[in-house]
Protein backbone atom coordinates (compact mmCIF):
# COMPACT_ATOMS: atom_id res chain seq x y z
CA UNK A 1 0.00 0.00 0.00
CA UNK A 2 1.27 3.48 -0.88
CA UNK A 3 2.89 5.57 1.86
CA UNK A 4 0.96 8.78 2.42
CA UNK A 5 3.30 10.18 5.06
CA UNK A 6 3.01 13.95 5.33
CA UNK A 7 -0.03 14.27 3.05
CA UNK A 8 -2.94 16.24 4.47
CA UNK A 9 -6.18 14.57 3.40
CA UNK A 10 -9.70 15.84 4.01
CA UNK A 11 -12.58 13.41 3.63
CA UNK A 12 -15.99 15.05 3.14
CA UNK A 13 -18.42 12.29 4.10
CA UNK A 14 -21.06 12.32 6.85
CA UNK A 15 -19.46 11.30 10.15
CA UNK A 16 -21.08 7.87 10.39
CA UNK A 17 -19.65 6.85 7.01
CA UNK A 18 -16.07 8.00 7.50
CA UNK A 19 -14.46 5.92 10.26
CA UNK A 20 -13.06 2.98 8.27
CA UNK A 21 -11.57 5.18 5.54
CA UNK A 22 -9.99 7.55 8.06
CA UNK A 23 -8.38 4.65 9.95
CA UNK A 24 -6.81 3.21 6.79
CA UNK A 25 -5.61 6.62 5.57
CA UNK A 26 -3.94 7.25 8.93
CA UNK A 27 -2.39 3.78 8.94
CA UNK A 28 -0.84 4.70 5.58
CA UNK A 29 0.70 7.80 7.18
CA UNK A 30 -1.72 10.50 6.05
CA UNK A 31 -2.73 13.40 8.24
CA UNK A 32 -6.40 12.64 7.63
CA UNK A 33 -9.52 14.28 8.96
CA UNK A 34 -13.20 14.26 8.10
CA UNK A 35 -15.10 17.49 7.51
CA UNK A 36 -18.63 16.66 6.31
CA UNK A 37 -19.95 18.80 3.47
CA UNK A 38 -23.38 17.15 3.47
CA UNK A 39 -25.84 15.67 5.92
CA UNK A 40 -28.20 12.78 5.18
CA UNK A 41 -31.70 12.82 6.61
CA UNK A 42 -35.24 11.65 5.92
CA UNK A 43 -37.06 12.99 2.86
CA UNK A 44 -39.54 15.83 3.27
CA UNK A 45 -42.47 13.39 3.47
CA UNK A 46 -40.79 11.47 6.29
CA UNK A 47 -40.60 8.35 4.12
CA UNK A 48 -44.36 8.08 3.61
CA UNK A 49 -44.12 7.53 -0.15
CA UNK A 50 -41.64 4.71 0.33
CA UNK A 51 -43.74 3.01 2.98
CA UNK A 52 -46.84 3.29 0.79
CA UNK A 53 -45.04 1.81 -2.21
CA UNK A 54 -43.96 -1.16 -0.09
CA UNK A 55 -47.42 -2.07 1.25
CA UNK A 56 -47.44 -4.72 -1.47
CA UNK A 57 -43.88 -4.85 -2.84
CA UNK A 58 -44.68 -7.72 -5.17
CA UNK A 59 -46.58 -5.41 -7.51
CA UNK A 60 -43.08 -4.59 -8.74
CA UNK A 61 -40.87 -6.75 -10.93
CA UNK A 62 -37.79 -4.92 -9.65
CA UNK A 63 -36.69 -2.46 -7.00
CA UNK A 64 -33.69 -0.32 -8.00
CA UNK A 65 -31.52 1.53 -5.50
CA UNK A 66 -29.06 4.19 -6.61
CA UNK A 67 -26.92 4.69 -3.50
CA UNK A 68 -26.04 3.14 -0.16
CA UNK A 69 -28.27 5.73 1.53
CA UNK A 70 -31.21 4.62 -0.59
CA UNK A 71 -30.36 1.00 0.16
CA UNK A 72 -30.40 1.64 3.89
CA UNK A 73 -33.74 3.48 3.60
CA UNK A 74 -35.22 0.51 1.73
CA UNK A 75 -33.76 -1.98 4.20
CA UNK A 76 -35.24 -0.07 7.15
CA UNK A 77 -38.62 0.30 5.43
CA UNK A 78 -39.03 -3.39 4.65
CA UNK A 79 -37.61 -4.55 8.01
CA UNK A 80 -38.17 -8.31 8.20
CA UNK A 81 -40.63 -8.49 5.29
CA UNK A 82 -39.34 -11.16 2.90
CA UNK A 83 -41.83 -10.30 0.14
CA UNK A 84 -39.48 -8.50 -2.16
CA UNK A 85 -39.06 -8.67 -5.94
CA UNK A 86 -35.69 -8.77 -7.65
CA UNK A 87 -33.25 -6.11 -6.50
CA UNK A 88 -30.85 -4.03 -8.58
CA UNK A 89 -28.12 -1.87 -7.08
CA UNK A 90 -25.95 0.77 -8.70
CA UNK A 91 -22.78 -0.85 -7.33
CA UNK A 92 -21.36 -3.40 -4.92
CA UNK A 93 -21.26 -1.03 -1.93
CA UNK A 94 -24.92 -0.18 -2.48
CA UNK A 95 -25.75 -3.87 -2.77
CA UNK A 96 -23.92 -4.61 0.48
CA UNK A 97 -25.94 -1.90 2.25
CA UNK A 98 -29.15 -3.68 1.25
CA UNK A 99 -28.19 -6.78 3.21
CA UNK A 100 -30.04 -8.95 0.67
CA UNK A 101 -29.22 -10.77 -2.52
CA UNK A 102 -28.92 -8.47 -5.53
CA UNK A 103 -29.86 -9.75 -8.97
CA UNK A 104 -28.27 -7.00 -11.06
CA UNK A 105 -25.47 -4.44 -10.85
CA UNK A 106 -24.15 -2.53 -13.87
CA UNK A 107 -20.59 -2.65 -15.17
CA UNK A 108 -19.94 0.85 -13.81
CA UNK A 109 -21.38 2.22 -10.59
CA UNK A 110 -23.46 5.07 -12.02
CA UNK A 111 -27.20 5.55 -12.24
CA UNK A 112 -26.97 6.21 -15.97
CA UNK A 113 -25.07 2.97 -16.55
CA UNK A 114 -27.64 1.13 -14.45
CA UNK A 115 -30.39 2.44 -16.73
CA UNK A 116 -28.42 1.82 -19.93
CA UNK A 117 -27.67 -1.82 -19.08
CA UNK A 118 -31.04 -2.66 -17.53
CA UNK A 119 -33.04 -5.02 -19.71
CA UNK A 120 -36.26 -4.01 -21.41
CA UNK A 121 -39.51 -5.20 -19.85
CA UNK A 122 -43.21 -4.56 -19.44
CA UNK A 123 -43.71 -4.69 -15.67
CA UNK A 124 -43.50 -2.11 -12.91
CA UNK A 125 -40.23 -0.91 -11.35
CA UNK A 126 -39.69 0.99 -8.11
CA UNK A 127 -36.69 3.33 -7.91
CA UNK A 128 -35.52 4.34 -4.43
CA UNK A 129 -33.12 7.26 -4.41
CA UNK A 130 -32.47 10.79 -3.26
CA UNK A 131 -35.19 13.40 -2.97
CA UNK A 132 -33.47 15.39 -5.73
CA UNK A 133 -31.84 12.72 -7.92
CA UNK A 134 -29.07 13.73 -10.30
CA UNK A 135 -30.33 11.33 -13.00
CA UNK A 136 -33.96 10.89 -14.06
CA UNK A 137 -34.16 7.09 -14.12
CA UNK A 138 -37.85 7.11 -15.00
CA UNK A 139 -37.12 8.96 -18.24
CA UNK A 140 -34.38 6.47 -19.09
CA UNK A 141 -36.32 3.30 -18.21
CA UNK A 142 -39.76 4.12 -19.61
CA UNK A 143 -38.61 3.88 -23.26
CA UNK A 144 -37.58 0.31 -22.45
CA UNK A 145 -41.19 -0.56 -21.64
CA UNK A 146 -41.13 -0.29 -17.85
CA UNK A 147 -43.72 1.45 -15.71
CA UNK A 148 -41.57 3.38 -13.23
CA UNK A 149 -42.42 4.67 -9.76
CA UNK A 150 -39.77 6.88 -8.15
CA UNK A 151 -39.76 7.53 -4.40
CA UNK A 152 -37.36 9.40 -2.14
CA UNK A 153 -35.59 7.31 0.45
CA UNK A 154 -33.55 10.18 1.89
CA UNK A 155 -32.65 13.82 1.46
CA UNK A 156 -29.24 15.45 1.27
CA UNK A 157 -28.52 18.91 2.65
CA UNK A 158 -25.33 20.96 2.48
CA UNK A 159 -23.30 21.45 5.66
CA UNK A 160 -22.11 25.05 5.86
CA UNK A 161 -18.59 25.17 7.27
CA UNK A 162 -17.29 27.55 9.91
CA UNK A 163 -14.07 29.48 9.35
CA UNK A 164 -11.85 26.89 11.03
CA UNK A 165 -13.19 24.05 8.88
CA UNK A 166 -12.99 26.21 5.76
CA UNK A 167 -9.30 26.87 6.39
CA UNK A 168 -8.63 23.19 6.96
CA UNK A 169 -10.35 22.16 3.72
CA UNK A 170 -8.65 24.88 1.71
CA UNK A 171 -5.18 24.00 3.04
CA UNK A 172 -5.51 20.26 2.36
CA UNK A 173 -3.26 18.49 -0.12
CA UNK A 174 -6.06 16.14 -1.15
CA UNK A 175 -9.83 16.48 -0.81
CA UNK A 176 -11.80 13.24 -1.19
CA UNK A 177 -15.42 13.30 -2.37
CA UNK A 178 -17.77 10.34 -1.98
CA UNK A 179 -20.81 11.89 -3.68
CA UNK A 180 -21.88 14.48 -6.18
CA UNK A 181 -23.79 16.23 -3.39
CA UNK A 182 -20.58 16.80 -1.44
CA UNK A 183 -18.89 18.14 -4.57
CA UNK A 184 -21.77 20.56 -5.15
CA UNK A 185 -21.58 21.77 -1.54
CA UNK A 186 -17.83 22.29 -1.97
CA UNK A 187 -18.32 24.32 -5.15
CA UNK A 188 -21.18 26.39 -3.74
CA UNK A 189 -19.09 27.34 -0.70
CA UNK A 190 -16.09 28.21 -2.91
CA UNK A 191 -13.73 26.06 -0.88
CA UNK A 192 -11.09 25.31 -3.49
CA UNK A 193 -7.59 25.96 -2.17
CA UNK A 194 -4.63 26.88 -4.39
CA UNK A 195 -2.91 23.50 -4.18
CA UNK A 196 -5.77 21.06 -3.65
CA UNK A 197 -5.86 17.75 -5.49
CA UNK A 198 -9.23 16.06 -5.85
CA UNK A 199 -10.10 12.37 -5.55
CA UNK A 200 -13.53 10.94 -6.38
CA UNK A 201 -15.07 7.80 -4.94
CA UNK A 202 -16.66 6.22 -7.98
CA UNK A 203 -17.43 7.29 -11.52
CA UNK A 204 -20.78 8.90 -10.68
CA UNK A 205 -19.06 11.30 -8.27
CA UNK A 206 -16.40 12.05 -10.88
CA UNK A 207 -19.10 12.88 -13.44
CA UNK A 208 -20.59 15.54 -11.18
CA UNK A 209 -17.14 16.92 -10.36
CA UNK A 210 -16.35 17.17 -14.07
CA UNK A 211 -19.55 19.17 -14.58
CA UNK A 212 -18.53 21.51 -11.74
CA UNK A 213 -15.05 22.06 -13.14
CA UNK A 214 -13.32 20.23 -10.28
CA UNK A 215 -10.46 18.40 -11.96
CA UNK A 216 -10.25 14.84 -10.65
CA UNK A 217 -6.74 13.43 -10.31
CA UNK A 218 -7.77 9.89 -9.35
CA UNK A 219 -10.89 7.79 -8.91
CA UNK A 220 -11.19 5.18 -6.14
CA UNK A 221 -12.64 1.95 -7.49
CA UNK A 222 -14.70 1.47 -4.32
CA UNK A 223 -15.30 3.27 -1.00
CA UNK A 224 -13.17 0.69 0.82
CA UNK A 225 -10.31 2.28 2.74
CA UNK A 226 -7.59 0.44 0.80
CA UNK A 227 -8.95 1.66 -2.54
CA UNK A 228 -9.12 5.24 -1.24
CA UNK A 229 -5.46 5.02 -0.15
CA UNK A 230 -4.50 3.74 -3.60
CA UNK A 231 -6.36 6.63 -5.27
CA UNK A 232 -4.83 9.26 -2.98
CA UNK A 233 -1.38 7.79 -3.62
CA UNK A 234 -2.00 7.88 -7.36
CA UNK A 235 -3.19 11.49 -7.19
CA UNK A 236 -0.06 12.52 -5.30
CA UNK A 237 2.35 10.48 -7.41
CA UNK A 238 2.96 7.88 -4.73
CA UNK A 239 2.78 4.22 -5.61
CA UNK A 240 3.00 1.04 -3.58
CA UNK A 241 6.55 -0.26 -3.08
Amino acid sequence: MASLHGIRVVLTRPEDASTEILDVLRDAGADATNIPLIAIGPPSDGGEALRTALVDPLVYEWILVTSANGARALRDAVADDQRLPKLAAVGSATGAALGRAVSFTPSRATARCLADEFDAGTGRVLVVGAEEPSVDLAALLQPKGWIVDVVAGYATTAELLDQQDRRQVMSADVVVFASGSAARSFAQQRLSGPNATFVALGESTKSVMDELGLRVSAVASSPAGHDVVVAVGEAMGRTSP
